[in-house]
């Protein structure tokens, strides 16, 4: 409860609402309803670090064109990822930093007039009053795409434009040999910059600071991915080990097996052996591990993995067998 009573403190904070009469919502406008969701934050290493309570809206109820209209917003591309920590570990004076936007998708203005019903366990008058957002909130279809106008609007006051090769990466064209690249995923924030940039990237998290709550988490080390760096060895590794975990954790809890070996800990799934019932409909064996665990560690594998997984699928035993590797399919 704890948790719910900070997030709701967060809110009246913010101003993402006002509590206005239920007779002054127009007739046969829309009240949304939200819901609790309940969650725990776990470091690098998969250790707790706190419980996390998070109000949001039930968007599916919104009605488009009424509620909503534009809701794309985009995240930073992993192949760029790559690049930056290529950049990062070019030199040891590089050095990229994980800002981390409290709260993001509400530090952004809602344009369309929405009510909605109050926080359960925080109601004020519940019969009378309702919200009506000033701010976006979780949940909103809308939501992710305020965030990113506000975001882009931030960077570009600040001389930051997007690259042409993805709009989530940003630059800015300084002197004396100084440079800074930045990219964004929804509400992280990754500032790469040579040791001549660190100047300017301190002044546009200040300008970050002027507009939204938003913490420095020091060198990158978790973006999904584990990020292992000795600058003065001139090594870089990344690590999906909690990733994988908890996949494989969530889709096979009973199929994990891991083992000891002395440079790096190889995964296994357990599939089914000969003779046992068809494979289900879905690459589930195959997809157990996906997208951002090749992206992301072992692009090489990408192809290879979503072929094998289209094959199977369509049912192919042969493709099915191969991908078996006498029962065992490892990563």
């Amino acid at each position: 409860m704890a948790a719910a009573k900070k997030e709701y403190d967060g809110h009246i904070k913010n101003v993402t609402w006002e509590l206005v009469p239920r007779t002054s919502v127009p007739r046969g406008k829309n009240i949304l309803r939200g819901k609790w969701v309940f969650d725990d934050k776990r470091d690098e290493r998969g250790r707790l670090v706190k419980y996390k309570a998070r109000f949001v809206a039930k968007g599916y109820t919104q009605q488009y064109g009424e509620d909503y209209e534009d809701t794309f917003a985009g995240v930073v591309i992993a192949k760029s990822f790559r690049i930056m920590l290529s950049m990062l570990n070019a030199d040891a004076t590089n050095d990229m930093e994980h800002w981390d936007v409290r709260m993001a998708f509400t530090q952004a203005t809602l344009e369309e007039e929405l009510f909605m019903e109050q926080p359960e366990g925080f109601e004020y008058d519940k019969p009378n009053l309702v919200c009506k957002l000033k701010k976006s909130l979780y949940g909103l279809k809308q939501s992710a795409h305020n965030w990113q106008k506000l975001l882009v609007e931030i960077m570009t006051a600040q001389g930051f434009y997007p690259i042409n090769a993805d709009p989530c990466v940003y630059t800015k064209r300084l002197s004396g040999g100084a440079w800074i690249v930045c990219s964004t995923h929804v509400d992280d924030i990754f500032a790469l910059c040579n040791e001549a940039g660190r100047a300017e990237r301190s002044q546009l998290l200040e300008a970050f600071r002027a507009r939204v709550e938003i913490d420095n988490l020091g060198p990158v080390s978790w973006a999904k991915t584990q990020v292992l760096r000795d600058a003065q060895a001139g090594i870089l590794k990344i690590s999906q080990e909690r990733y994988v975990n908890e996949t494989l954790e969530l889709h096979y809890p009973k199929m994990l097996t891991m083992t000891g070996a002395a440079q790096r800990t190889p995964y296994y799934v357990k599939l089914p052996e000969d003779g046992d019932e068809t494979p289900p409909r879905g690459p589930q064996e195959v997809n157990a591990i996906q997208d951002w665990c090749l992206v992301v560690d072992r692009s090489n594998l990408k192809t290879g993995h979503y072929y094998a997984s289209t094959l199977v699928l369509q049912g192919d035993q042969q493709a099915y067998a191969r991908v078996k590797q006498k029962g065992r399919m490892y990563f």
